[in-house]
Formats: structure tokens, sequence, C-alpha cells
């Protein structure tokens, strides 16, 4: 059985970032824009995180998510949070847009292609191409790909972290506001 959840945005203001902010161990709990509180130490939590990238853009323009987890470890005065990378996507945006007046309005674009990202494949898990489109390969990630101006998304598992935070980064000159729509599973 599988708890039905509402759409949420990522960030309550968009990004308009043109790199990744750096991630490192801390001593200081991760509560920025972007952070998504899984539940309470040692309670159940979500095992999957669905995202629906979306910008202000033009068809065919690009952007990265990178999707981080955040667990304690516990042992000292105070607990140092370690970053997880879970993973990193570059999405291609669409005409698909959403309505005036709503969560995603008709100036924001929806991702319709999702791959991972080049350059940190081999730190992530492989992919399922889920699309027919193209060559498949097991793994825990699943990516929903269709083009053609059909939403797509990804579903990352979660591996048990406490919190995870959701970043972007501007990869094309017209992507100047980023966001995404979440579920939790």
């Amino acid at each position: 059985m599988t708890y039905q959840r509402q759409l949420r945005k990522v960030l309550a203001a968009d990004a308009t970032a043109t790199s990744f902010a750096s991630r490192v161990p801390t001593l200081t709990e991760p509560a920025s824009d972007g952070v998504i509180e899984l539940g309470v130490p040692g309670a159940c939590v979500p095992g999957w995180l669905l995202l629906w990238p979306y910008a202000t853009a033009g068809d065919d323009d690009t952007m990265d998510v990178r999707v981080w987890g955040w667990r304690r470890a516990l042992g000292a005065a105070r607990p140092l949070w370690v970053p997880d990378l879970l993973g990193q996507f570059t999405c291609t945006l669409s005409t698909l847009v959403g309505v005036a007046g709503a969560l995603v309005t008709n100036a924001e674009r929806f991702a319709d292609t999702i791959v991972t990202h080049a350059t940190v494949t081999g730190a992530q898990a492989k992919t399922t191409d889920t699309d027919s489109g193209g060559a498949a390969s097991t793994g825990s990630v699943w990516i929903t790909s269709p083009g053609n101006n059909l939403m797509a998304r990804i579903k990352l598992p979660l591996c048990g972290v406490e919190k995870v935070e959701v970043l972007f980064d501007s990869t094309a000159a017209g992507t100047t506001a980023m966001n995404a729509l979440y579920s939790l599973l």
C-alpha cells in the first residue's frame, strides 16, 4: 500500500543559480529553502522522492538538478550533518506549461527530457529508462523521459536519509527561474 500525497513546490522562491552550492559535512542542521524534512530521527520515512522539474525558459533550454540526502552522525556533543549525493540530472524543457494563476504558471515550462548528468553518472545509481526510446539498464533511479512535450519525472530512492535537499543550476542563458514539484512515496 502507498499513501497518496499531494504535489508541492520544492522551493518557496524559484532558484536562479548558475552553479551548484557546495555541500560538505557541517554542524549546522540543513534548513534552507529546498530542504525537505522526511521525519523525526528513528521514525519510518518515505522511500522515494518524485520530482517534476520546471523553469522559466524557452523550449529546449536546459537546467541541472542535484539531489542531496542528509544524515546525522551522532557520538559527539553536537551531531555532524553528512551530505550524500543521491543523484544529478540534466533536464530539457518543453512547450508544456502550467496555468495562469496556478502553482506552476503559464510562463513556466516542464521538462520533457531528463537524463543522468554525464559527470556524475558513476557516482549515482544506474537509471532505468522507462520511455521505451533508449537503452534500458538496471538500477534504482527511474526516469520517465517521454520527450514530445510530455511531462518528464524522476523517481529517486531516499535510502533512509533524514532530510533531502534539491538544488538547481541554470545551464542555458534563457533558464532564469527553476523549481520542481515533488511528492514522497
